[in-house]
């Protein structure tokens, strides 16, 4: 900044507005807003003899404010003079609006990216058929400059009048070794050549850079548009176009890159007014829920931005996430004085979110009860199935017990099923006889038919025999069930007497075989005592006198 410029124009406004004799001049007005403050200029606009929009010398003010450098660069005062009535495309003699001032003599990008919000014309073109990028490619030695214009969607290889693109004039200008790079990394045609046939090898080799090796290693690799580093990439994000953003991330920018703790997808959402570039970062697939180091998410950072909340909302954006001091998306929004009917989706959302929480909670609890019957019930399920299983033991023992009994009725079943069978056929007899007798009672009452009170005595007699008959057959169904009873104790007691000869045989082989040993024993004594021998009567009767004894204490032995 001119500091000699800066103190007369202050002068002058301080002498105008203290009623001084000497009016400032437009074109010290003009000077006022390259070099002055934007108090100083909303001071200045007070005279009614200064105007936003007169040019001096063929420079508006508008375009003094937009070639400041420095500190005195700044968006205020362009908006203080657009709000005056300045025009943001109005040209100079040479065809040069104020962003192309702002391109070449400039080096603040936000005033670049104000007025291009404000409306200039990122294609104009000067006389010679120089647009913006191209002034600030080969004019301007800022590469923020070129990269602020490339990223709001400059075309990157718009042709001057003579062919050239901006990145041979970049070379043919030399003010820029940051640009030539930026614009090959960017994706500039590599095969663009002027109206006189020249190519970008020989402006290479005319240039004052012919021997940067880092522009040479370039221009030999053909690939095209590089990866944007992360932070070159947030600034696309923040300011830049849709499209220059898909070239990027096509080019395999990564979109999920954070930089200063905030996502390319927060920066765009804080940032930038284009709805697309957000679209365009959902579509690269970025986690739009994703969280800074104070727990904010990109929703959060568009609360004063209806379309951003709602493409984010659509893509999944949740608004029952907090921060490290516990405010939601919607607090964010009602803090920046964001219109709340403006962002009835997101309300409705954070309104439904809490309704559905307060649901889950009412389901968590009775969840938590029903878990607490279910484990209960388990508990005694457990317990009766225990219960069950002993039963089921001491059930399938009872039932081998019974199949037991039932093989031993079976037998008894067809012992008495005989016996049955044999009444039956006694039944049957007598159901003949008794069907004989009433064929007889018939032939006898039809020859008979006018003895009818004889006939009614046979039919009695007849019926009586009946139920004698019946009578017979009861007494022998009582007979088989007493025989069948007899049977069954029967069969108890031959058991029981089974029983007792087992242990009387059993007790009558313990005597033989003790017996049986003083047999043995005898003779041994016998053969000891040859010298005293027994007559051959007592000899034979020693022995057998105790086997006599023996059987006659069992009952088997004949007395003497």
């Amino acid at each position: 900044m001119n500091a000699t410029k800066t103190f007369v124009a202050s002068l002058a406004v301080l002498c105008l507005s203290a009623g001084g004799v000497s009016a400032m001049t437009q074109k010290e007005f003009v000077d006022l807003c390259r070099d002055g403050d934007p108090a100083e200029i909303t001071l200045a606009l007070r005279n009614e003899n200064l105007s936003p929009v007169k040019a001096a010398s063929g420079v508006t003010p508008l375009m003094g404010a937009a070639s400041a450098r420095g500190a005195a660069a700044s968006v205020e005062k362009l908006r203080l003079l657009i709000d005056a009535g300045a025009k943001v495309n109005v040209a100079d003699g040479n065809g040069m609006t104020p962003l192309m001032y702002a391109a070449q003599f400039g080096d603040s990008p936000d005033v670049l990216r104000f007025l291009l919000s404000a409306g200039a014309n990122r294609e104009a073109k000067d006389r010679r058929g120089w647009t913006p990028l191209a002034f600030a490619a080969a004019k301007n030695g800022s590469v923020e400059m070129v990269n602020a214009l490339v990223d709001a969607g400059a075309n990157i290889d718009a042709r001057a009048r003579d062919g050239a693109t901006p990145l041979l004039l970049a070379l043919r200008g030399g003010a820029n070794r940051g640009a030539v790079i930026s614009l090959l990394d960017s994706g500039a045609d590599r095969e663009a050549k002027d109206l006189s046939g020249r190519v970008l090898g020989d402006y290479f080799k005319a240039s004052r850079f012919k021997d940067d090796a880092d522009i040479a290693a370039r221009l030999q690799n053909s690939a095209g548009q590089k990866p944007l580093e992360p932070s070159r990439f947030v600034q696309l994000c923040r300011f830049g176009s849709a499209q220059r953003l898909r070239s990027a991330l096509k080019a395999g920018s990564d979109p999920n890159a954070a930089v200063d703790g905030l996502t390319p997808l927060m920066w765009a959402a804080r940032d930038n007014r284009d709805k697309d570039v957000l679209s365009a970062l959902i579509d690269a697939g970025v986690d739009v829920n994703a969280q800074d180091p104070e727990g904010r998410t990109a929703l959060m950072y568009a609360a004063k931005n209806p379309a951003a909340v709602q493409i984010l909302m659509n893509a999944g954006a949740r608004v029952d996430l907090f921060d490290t001091k516990g405010r939601s998306a919607l607090e964010y929004a009602e803090e920046a004085g964001a219109k709340i009917d403006e962002l009835g989706g997101l309300k409705a959302a954070v309104e439904n979110h809490r309704a559905r929480a307060d649901y889950e909670n009412k389901l968590g609890a009775q969840k938590a009860e029903s878990d607490k019957k279910i484990a209960e019930l388990t508990r005694q399920l457990e317990k009766e199935r225990t219960v069950h299983q002993v039963t089921k033991d001491a059930a399938r023992q009872a039932e081998e017990e019974a199949q037991a009994a039932a093989e031993q009725a079976a037998a008894e079943k067809a012992e008495l099923t005989k016996q049955i069978e044999a009444a039956q056929a006694q039944i049957a007899a007598l159901t003949r006889q008794l069907e004989s007798e009433k064929a007889a009672h018939q032939a006898a009452k039809d020859a008979a038919v006018k003895n009818d009170e004889a006939a009614k005595a046979e039919l009695a007699e007849a019926s009586t025999a009946l139920e004698a008959a019946k009578a017979a057959v009861a007494e022998l169904n009582v007979r088989i069930e007493a025989e069948k009873a007899a049977a069954e104790k029967a069969d108890e007691a031959a058991k029981a007497a089974a029983a007792e000869s087992a242990k009387e045989l059993a007790a009558a082989q313990a005597q033989i075989a003790a017996l049986t040993r003083q047999l043995e024993s005898e003779k041994a004594a016998r053969q000891a005592t040859k010298d005293d021998p027994l007559s051959p009567a007592e000899e034979a009767k020693k022995p057998l006198g105790g086997l006599l004894d023996l059987l006659r204490r069992a009952g088997g032995a004949p007395k003497e």
